[in-house]
């Protein structure tokens, strides 16, 4: 089993992510009326920009085409990280270099680029290699040892008001508190990362503003997987081992087995519970007999009393 992981070591985790999807969600809703880590909104302005779409002279494809790419490009990076947890125990070492790479190179093509990488027209869709990145972020950290979602605070909020009311009420204790710190710390992170962003948009431009946060992505990673141990898994067992050579070695085998094992512990049973019943009708007979000879036993008393009784009369 997994080590269990002290409440300060997760809440320094999830600040960190926390802080970072905070701080990149601001810069995409300033930049590009897009949310790289939160796809509730965009799904929210997908339905909406159909209704009243934005108007901008160089856009390539419509406003909901955007966002359903936006969408989709998430939902790969789920299926990326799925795969990858299947292969790799400790998938962060690998994500986080990669994502930090990632990030990096968009980043500084929106700066010096020539629009070979990213349109200069519509850089807008650079949000969609972002929303498969912190998709794999969000991945790992509900999967693994946070057990919690850092990009999202509406069911943090949910928790935290109903441990409020316990609190009022008198029925939480310490380990209650420990419980309910990182939901709270991640709530308070993601403002400061977003206000953090906003600040260094009105200060510096929106130039570079991502600059900072890949570094801190890669140590989050690797510092994720080196913390947060996943369980081993168990060693199979002979049978589970005997079975899976007989899968791999003859096909059906292992069905045809189990039902000849079936029928042999089925007729052992018919022929437990035959000789149970032969047993219970032999005693049954035993007490019969025994009965019956008691009866004839008294009926001989009788006759040999009642023939005395007449001799004793004679004489």
């Amino acid at each position: 089993m997994a080590r269990p992981v002290l409440t300060r070591v997760k809440i320094l985790l999830a600040v960190g992510f926390a802080f970072v999807c905070g701080w990149v969600d601001a810069v995409c809703l300033i930049r590009y009326k897009a949310f790289a880590t939160m796809m509730t909104g965009n799904m929210i302005q997908m339905g909406y920009c159909v209704i009243y779409p934005k108007d901008h002279p160089n856009r390539i494809m419509p406003d909901p085409i955007f966002y359903l790419t936006v969408i989709l490009s998430y939902f790969f990076g789920i299926v990326i990280y799925r795969l990858a947890e299947v292969q790799l125990p400790r998938s962060g070492r690998v994500f986080g270099p990669l994502a930090a790479i990632v990030v990096m190179a968009l980043e500084l093509s929106m700066a010096f680029g020539d629009g070979s990488i990213v349109p200069q027209e519509e850089p807008r869709w650079i949000v969609c290699p972002f929303a498969a990145i912190f998709a794999v972020q969000n991945m790992m950290t509900m999967r693994d040892g946070l057990k919690c979602t850092t990009a999202f605070i509406t069911g943090h909020l949910q928790n935290i008001g109903a441990f409020g009311v316990e609190v009022c009420r008198g029925n939480t204790n310490w380990e209650d508190v420990k419980n309910h710190a990182v939901p709270f710390s991640i709530m308070v992170s993601l403002v400061l990362g977003s206000f953090g962003a906003a600040l260094w948009d009105k200060v510096l431009g929106t130039e570079f503003a991502l600059v900072p946060i890949a570094p801190m992505m890669m140590v989050l990673f690797i510092l994720h997987d080196f913390v947060i141990k996943k369980p081993k898994k168990n060693k199979p067992t002979q049978h589970e081992q005997d079975r899976s050579r007989g899968n791999s070695a003859s096909g059906p085998r292992p069905l045809e087995n189990d039902i000849e094992k079936a029928e042999a512990v089925r007729a052992k049973t018919s022929e437990l519970a035959l000789r149970k019943q032969g047993s219970m009708y032999s005693t049954r007979k035993s007490k019969s007999s025994l009965a019956f000879d008691f009866d004839e036993d008294e009926d001989s008393d009788d006759e040999s009393e009642a023939s005395e009784n007449e001799e004793e009369e004679e004489e």
